[in-house]
């Protein structure tokens, strides 16, 4: 047999050992514990973060829907007042020309010297229908959520007792001056001054923030 050269022995590739499929290496607890803890962490604190940024829109738009009825129920106000006067006006009117009128037999409120109708301040409830719509009285607490309920349930029952006001005086039923004067600054009046008083009370305990 020839024996090879030194050279070419030198050049012959190398031999690559076999690499194993599979091998086992060893592996730490304390390491793999380590990871899940931190992979843990991290889900924890993304969902409390995503939670606390949720809290945080919702109070914002609390807060937006608050000022946005304080504003409605203080315009609602200022037309409650223009109904008053309006009221009082057209009761002085109808007091003085009863005095010097030639007949006192009864007529349909409209024909009475003086009469200017009842009063009907517009009032709004915008931002009411505003935060139902967007259900962002289901995220203010219990408390605030009753005040805003309550304040424009009043505002309702007078709209209704004001439909019905008209309704009738607008029959052309025959009434005395006194009961024309009855209909608008005993009945109307009450009624408007009950809604201001709720309006106050709104307006007083949403003030503060945290309520």
């Amino acid at each position: 047999m020839e024996l090879e050269p030194a050279a070419e022995r030198d050049n012959a590739t190398p031999v690559v050992p076999r690499r194993r499929w599979f091998h086992r290496e060893s592996i730490s607890l304390a390491e793999v514990a380590v990871q899940t803890f931190a992979v843990v962490l991290g889900i924890l604190l993304a969902l409390a973060i995503g939670e606390w940024s949720k809290d945080r829109e919702e109070r914002q738009q609390v807060t937006a829907a608050v000022r946005a009825l304080r504003a409605e129920v203080e315009s609602n106000r200022a037309e409650i007042a223009n109904a008053l006067k309006h009221i009082a006006q057209s009761d002085a009117e109808m007091a003085d020309k009863a005095k010097s009128a030639t007949s006192s037999e009864p007529r349909p409120c409209t024909e009475t010297p003086g009469w200017h109708g009842l009063a009907y301040p517009l009032l709004l409830d915008t931002a009411y229908q505003t935060a139902i719509g967007t259900q962002i009285l289901a995220h203010m607490d219990f408390d605030r959520a009753q005040i805003v309920a309550h304040v424009y349930g009043e505002q309702h029952v007078f709209q209704k007792y004001l439909d019905h006001a008209v309704d009738f005086t607008a029959t052309g039923k025959p009434m005395t001056v006194e009961s024309c004067r009855y209909v608008i600054a005993r009945e109307e009046k009450a009624m408007l001054d009950k809604l201001d008083a709720a309006y106050t009370t709104f307006l007083d305990k949403t003030k503060s923030p945290a309520l």
